[in-house]
């Protein structure tokens, strides 16, 4: 059984491995860095540690009419640990891999993570 943090961005419902996720906060106050990619928000301090915000709306260009999301979500894969900015949470999915009716991968970022676009059958939202 796979379980999935489900997260919205422009309407669309996406999803990363929970075992990824290490957090999920409201939207931090972000600092500015010049000369960063323009997918890179900024960085947060997250209880003693700086780590990079990535928007990913910049990041496919995908700007929509609902401006940037308010929610964080904070990966962490062995060393790196990053906060991703999203509309909403839709909440956690379970499945088993043979319900997946089709599965694209949406965005390999860094080497590190891969999030997932996908339709599902059977999927229970818990």
């Amino acid at each position: 059984m796979l379980q999935f943090i489900g997260f919205s961005i422009n309407s669309n419902e996406y999803m990363i491995p929970i075992l990824k996720v290490r957090e999920i906060i409201s939207m931090p106050s972000v600092t500015a860095i010049p000369h960063l990619p323009s997918y890179v928000n900024g960085v947060t301090n997250l209880r003693g540690s700086i780590i990079p915000i990535i928007n990913l709306k910049n990041l496919l260009h995908t700007c929509g009419s609902e401006g940037d999301g308010n929610t964080i979500i904070v990966i962490s894969t062995g060393k790196i640990t990053f906060g991703i900015i999203v509309d909403g949470i839709t909440g956690v999915i379970k499945f088993d891999e043979s319900d997946a009716l089709a599965v694209s991968v949406f965005l390999f970022l860094a080497g590190w993570v891969i999030f997932f676009k996908m339709q599902y059958k059977f999927a229970e939202k818990v």
